[in-house]
């Protein structure tokens, strides 16, 4: 089993960046990469060509946060889980669940 860990290269919001992953070791226990992504969420057609590369061949794919739910939900199949606080009402009534929530979701098409 190989595990990578795609992350930002740039503050946006308040996302973990790749020189945070690498100082607190996690490039000993994971692949670490850049996505790419200057935006928040992951527009697959803006990420990184390693990125989308690993991204398609992936068994299993763990995104979180909001902004990549908002941005993946379009196209997500079985084999991504989305884990996010649901931070809207739009977003409370999509994932049938209370805003202020932690949620694990099924990205299922």
């Amino acid at each position: 089993m190989t595990i990578c860990c795609a992350m930002r290269e740039r503050p946006i919001i308040n996302d973990a960046m790749l020189d945070d992953a690498l100082y607190v070791g996690l490039d000993r226990v994971a692949t670490v990469i850049s996505s790419g992504s200057i935006y928040p969420g992951t527009i697959l057609d803006e990420t990184s060509c390693e990125f989308r590369k690993l991204f398609d061949k992936s068994d299993l794919i763990i995104s979180k946060g909001q902004g990549n739910f908002e941005t993946l939900l379009d196209t997500a199949t079985e084999k991504i889980f989305f884990i996010l606080r649901i931070k809207c009402e739009m977003i409370a009534r999509l994932s049938n669940t209370q805003q202020g929530n932690l949620v694990l979701m099924l990205g299922k098409h």
